[in-house]
C-alpha cells in the first residue's frame, strides 16, 4: 500500500495541522506525488489551514463536510474509524463488490450515490463492529474483490451472485 510507505515520513515532516498549513504545493508534490492525485494537494493545505484556524477536525458530518475535500465517504470514513461511530463507508471498490455479490449488472461510475445503494450499505454495517467491518470490507475489497477477483480466497463467495455465476 503506497500511503503505507509515505505516512510516517508525513508526519514526520507536518506533525500537526498548522506545519502541514505552512507547506508549500511542491513540498508535498515530491512527497505524495507517487500516490497521484495531485490535483488534492490544495485542498490538504486549504483542510489543514482550516483545522489549524478552528481548533481541530469537527465531530459533525454536516460540519466535516464542509471542509475542503471532504465527501460523503471521507466523512463517514473519519467518524467510523476514528470516532467510533456508526457510519457506512461506500466508495467505488465497495459499490463494486456490493454490485457483484448483489448480481447487478447495472453498477456504474455515480452507483456510490445513488440512494439505493447507500441504503444497502448501510443495512449491512452492523449495529455494534460496524468499525470491524468498515476495516474488514476495505480490505476484502482491495485485496480480494478487485477489478480482478480472486473469488477463490473471498470469504463471502457461496453468497455473491458473481461468483456462483461463475461456478
Amino acid at each position: 500500500m503506497s500511503v503505507a510507505r509515505i505516512w510516517p515520513d508525513l508526519v514526520s515532516r507536518y506533525p500537526d495541522p498548522q506545519s502541514l498549513a505552512n507547506a508549500t504545493a511542491t513540498e508535498l508534490e515530491d512527497l505524495l506525488g507517487s500516490l497521484g492525485l495531485l490535483w488534492r494537494i490544495p485542498l490538504l493545505i486549504q483542510l489543514a489551514k482550516h483545522v489549524a484556524e478552528h481548533g481541530g477536525i469537527p465531530k459533525d458530518k454536516s460540519e466535516l463536510m464542509k471542509l475542503p475535500g471532504v465527501g460523503e465517504y471521507v466523512a463517514s470514513a473519519y467518524l467510523s474509524l476514528h470516532r467510533n461511530k456508526r457510519h457506512s463507508i461506500v466508495d467505488s471498490n465497495v459499490v463494486r463488490w456490493i454490485c457483484r455479490l448483489t448480481g447487478n449488472e447495472e453498477c456504474g461510475a455515480e452507483t456510490r450515490r445513488a440512494k439505493w445503494m447507500l441504503n444497502l450499505a448501510e443495512s449491512l454495517t452492523p449495529r455494534t463492529t460496524f468499525k470491524d467491518y468498515n476495516y474488514a470490507v476495505l480490505d476484502l475489497t482491495m485485496n480480494v474483490c478487485k477489478k480482478t477477483p480472486s473469488c477463490t480466497h473471498c470469504p463471502v463467495s457461496g453468497f455473491c451472485a458473481s461468483s456462483l455465476a461463475d461456478s
